[in-house]
């Protein structure tokens, strides 16, 4: 009977909560949104990591030389 109760109040704080998660990444999501349209790189270096290292299992070499592609380009970006 309790939970008849809390259920509604439990419901409605994760709606509130949920909007502001939502509000703080609104712009940041947007700039990505934007860019991903205007620009191919992404594409671009989904295609080449697909073409060039080809079945990534795990422990496999072609996933170790995938990662430090992907390293080495995020490096150039300056994310790492």
């Amino acid at each position: 009977m309790l939970f008849r109760h809390i259920l509604p109040i439990l419901f409605s704080l994760s709606l509130m909560l949920g909007n502001s998660i939502i509000d703080r990444y609104t712009d940041a999501s947007l700039s990505i949104i934007s860019k991903a349209l205007s620009d191919s790189t992404a594409y671009n270096r989904l295609s080449y990591l697909c073409d060039t290292f080809g079945p990534r299992l795990s422990g496999s070499k072609n996933l170790e030389n995938a990662i430090n592609w992907i390293l080495k380009e995020m490096k150039k970006d300056g994310l790492v």
